[in-house]
């Protein structure tokens, strides 16, 4: 997966998380999350930025998501943000905008977006 998505594997540390499951039917187990820790913050922003490239990997891999990893005083920040942005779509008026968090963990912000109209 990482060789579809960046050129440079050389400084990337992949640690499987939770337990590994004993049942004999591995066609019902639940994929097991992936820690891939960067030794580089530029290899990693690289990493982030090229994700699209996904989508055009072979199937196996269009229905992996990739998120950074957040410390819980992020998590806890980004679940305020959260209610804070629900607060002003529910007092919003406007039926076509409405308020997301958008950004990386070390800095998120509340904006606002159109809706897309279906």
């Amino acid at each position: 997966m990482i060789t579809h998505v960046t050129q440079n594997t050389c400084d990337v540390i992949i640690k499987r998380l939770g337990k590994k499951s004993d049942d004999s039917n591995n066609a019902v187990c639940k994929p097991r999350p992936m820690l891939i820790k960067f030794l580089s913050g530029l290899s990693k922003s690289e990493f982030m930025k090229n994700l699209k490239r996904l989508k055009s990997a072979p199937e196996k891999f269009r229905k992996i998501y990739v998120k950074h990893d957040e410390t819980p005083i992020e998590r806890e920040a980004t679940r305020n943000l959260l209610k804070e942005a629900a607060k002003q779509n529910s007092e919003n008026l406007s039926k076509n905008e409405i308020y997301v968090v958008r950004g990386p963990p070390w800095s998120k912000k509340i904006v606002k977006i159109k809706k897309k109209i279906q």
